[in-house]
């Protein structure tokens, strides 16, 4: 007689006792050893346990399959969150029904009794776990700031990567909830995944495509004079190998330390794409000022950290003014 179903530990959203689906392109992970909760006598399983005992949230999770490229989002251009780059809806696309300042402004009433349904938009820029519900904050370019919070399980969902503290990517989300407050604070709740919307992505330290296969550290630089002086920026791509510690400076001809660009630890080898204002350099040295007109030495140096092994490459950079 093993645990029946409405008495099991389902990983992901249960909703009415029915079985959890994981979302498409994603899959079934163990990520622990341990069967936990799980009866070791009286059961159907080979050794005689109970394996519908076993707490699966504890135990498993689901995950994006690593051989798919994808982004959940909303695809539709007539709504406010339209994100170019998705290609897999999951029903966020919404409409902002008001701003930040709005509710900060008491734009809208909150009601406990009838709270109102708010769609709004922000940069997320905190997360925070409590005893009850988790917390994510975002705020608007004028420095308001709102609370969103769920009692649904975040980390299990197909947006968890939006709470990965190794993630160093920025993003302004679309949030639908019901408006309220706690400790005079506005809040937001939200009840599934779909209302939570990464529609902006912001690579501020490159965009990561993994490639375990590279051996060598390479860097690539636009094959152009870029004008510092009048904001231009200039793009560069690198590749290095796993369990490596990268360090990119810049060097003028003459050997000399201009700024550092990336020091970083890297588990997994691969190619990172730095191609956008936020990512690129913007020619000035290491106190913010404009480096002289020249040729300077974009230089990358990948660190084995098991075998001490280490590669480095350079390319030439040249900085022009403007006439």
């Amino acid at each position: 007689p093993d645990t029946p179903k409405e008495n099991q530990s389902f990983i992901g959203e249960i909703v009415s006792n029915i079985d959890p689906t994981a979302p498409e392109h994603y899959s079934y992970f163990r990520k622990s050893n341990v069967e936990y909760g799980e009866r070791f006598f009286i059961g159907n399983g080979v050794a005689g346990h109970d394996e519908t005992s076993e707490n699966f949230q504890l135990s498993w999770e689901y995950d994006k399959n690593p051989e798919v490229s994808f982004n959940y989002g909303c695809m539709n251009s007539n709504y406010d969150n339209y994100d170019e780059n998705a290609t897999v809806s999951y029903g966020s696309c919404t409409n902002f029904n008001t701003t930040i300042q709005g509710i900060i402004n008491g734009d809208i009433v909150v009601d406990e009794d009838q709270p109102a349904t708010v769609s709004i938009s922000g940069k997320m820029v905190s997360f925070a776990q409590t005893s009850g519900p988790w917390i994510i904050k975002i705020t608007d370019d004028d420095g308001y700031e709102i609370e969103v919070i769920g009692y649904w399980d975040i980390h299990n969902s197909i947006i968890n990567y939006l709470i990965d503290p190794y993630n160093q990517t920025n993003y302004v989300v679309s949030i639908t909830g019901s408006l309220g407050s706690y400790n005079n604070k506005y809040q937001i709740e939200t009840f599934n995944a779909t209302q939570i919307d990464d529609y902006i992505q912001y690579f501020t330290h490159g965009e990561f495509i993994e490639d375990s296969q590279v051996l060598n550290a390479e860097i690539i630089v636009a094959p152009y004079v870029v004008i510092p002086s009048i904001g231009e920026r200039i793009n560069f791509m690198y590749s290095f190998p796993s369990e490596s510690r990268v360090v990119i400076r810049i060097f003028s001809m003459d050997g000399r330390f201009i700024t550092s660009l990336v020091d970083r630890y890297y588990d997994t080898g691969g190619t990172v794409l730095r191609a956008e204002d936020y990512s690129s350099w913007d020619g000035m040295d290491h106190l913010g000022q404009i480096v002289n007109p020249g040729t300077y030495l974009i230089h990358i140096e990948a660190s084995n950290f098991l075998t001490a092994e280490t590669t480095s490459d350079v390319a030439p950079i040249v900085i022009g003014v403007a006439h």
